[in-house]
């Protein structure tokens, strides 16, 4: 299973992101092409969890299932898609159209992995109260990515995709870096056994994250959403050793059902 622990990362999302650029080029929907995208990692992420799986406690629901299919179905389906109804022609026209494509898909990935850095930071901080919904997951699958307050949810759509569509950024290369991060978070997320080396400075994979989903708040850190290097530059990586396998909230009280944790940052006690 080496093969699959270092080559499974790579395979899924660089496919991911050809993939999506054949079905562009045959003049798809954007939103159909995403969904169906991410039905089929999804149904692939869930194989290797069987296969190889980082921990088999982790294979084991939680009373998890219910309210993150309610989260992915709310802040997956409706919130994060919402940026997809906007692509179209460019508000400014400032982005580098004349740029070749991978260049320019380059250039979303940077700019949105910066922009996606500083606002996890913020969910570290002042708005920490709707991020905890995220952190409260006891374990890590492939759907925790979802497992997002819709408030979070809006506040990245606004700050970091809203950002380049207003500079006249093109669908394709958006949406090609949409897909190849879907699947990314996927697995970043993900009880597979996926082991980065060397590209664990480049890349945020799960080896990284794991950390970040730490029930120590001073263990929190590690904020890119796909790349590391923001988290280099900025000195906020870190990678001591294997990651833990107990994660969630230190507290290990907050709530389960998906309508209570909605809630739970309106709460006057929540801190």
């Amino acid at each position: 299973m080496r093969a699959v622990a270092y080559g499974a990362l790579p395979a899924l999302v660089l496919s991911a992101a050809l993939g999506t650029w054949i079905l562009l080029r045959f003049g798809l929907p954007v939103l159909p092409v995403l969904a169906a995208g991410g039905v089929f990692y999804a149904g692939l992420v869930i194989l290797l969890e069987r296969l190889t799986p980082y921990s088999r406690d982790w294979q084991q629901p939680h009373g998890d299932v219910v309210t993150d299919l309610m989260h992915l179905a709310i802040t997956g389906g409706l919130v994060e898609s919402a940026p997809a109804l906007g692509l179209g022609p460019a508000n400014l026209s400032l982005w580098p159209v004349q740029w070749p494509l991978i260049a320019q898909i380059l250039l979303v990935l940077l700019l949105t992995e910066l922009l996606n850095y500083w606002v996890h930071r913020l969910m570290h901080g002042p708005l920490w109260r709707f991020h905890a919904v995220h952190h409260s997951a006891r374990r890590l699958y492939w759907m925790n990515s979802w497992r997002v307050h819709p408030v979070e949810g809006l506040t990245y759509c606004v700050f970091t995709v809203m950002p380049l569509l207003v500079l006249g950024a093109p669908a394709v290369p958006l949406t090609i870096v949409w897909a190849f991060s879907t699947v990314f978070r996927m697995l970043q997320h993900s009880n597979v056994d996926v082991r980065l080396g060397p590209l664990n400075w480049i890349f945020a994979g799960p080896e990284l994250h794991r950390w970040h989903h730490s029930p120590k708040r001073s263990e929190q850190t590690n904020y890119g959403n796909v790349l590391a290097i923001w988290d280099v530059l900025f000195k906020t990586r870190r990678m001591p050793e294997s990651p833990p396998l107990e994660v969630g909230l230190d507290s290990g009280k907050y709530p389960t059902a998906y309508a209570a944790q909605l809630l739970e940052p309106f709460r006057s006690s929540q801190r």
